[in-house]
């Protein structure tokens, strides 16, 4: 899958991509998507960069979005992270 096929999800106001999806894009597991945001975290602004949604947060987006690609959001996830058109100027 490359990165003009991703369905973007709508959070916040702006179009978003899980982390999930973000692998895909780029051919990479998700634990190295993972790994590259803990080494440069500072990088990146939550808000601006990314959202972190837990509780009923999460719980909303899961029957938004859960509904229509189930495999987009993980059934038992307690965390995700949405990331913004704008991580590419982080």
């Amino acid at each position: 899958m490359n990165i003009n096929e991703l369905i973007p999800v709508e959070y916040a106001n702006q179009r978003v991509l899980t982390t999930t999806q973000i692998a895909d894009a780029y051919n990479c597991n998700v634990a190295r998507i993972k790994d590259n945001f803990r080494y440069a975290k500072a990088q990146f602004k939550e808000g601006e960069h990314y959202f972190k949604l837990s509780g009923t947060e999460l719980k909303a987006l899961k029957s938004k979005v859960g509904s229509s690609d189930p495999a987009l959001i993980g059934k038992f996830a307690s965390s995700l992270y949405l990331w913004t058109q704008e991580i590419g100027r982080a």
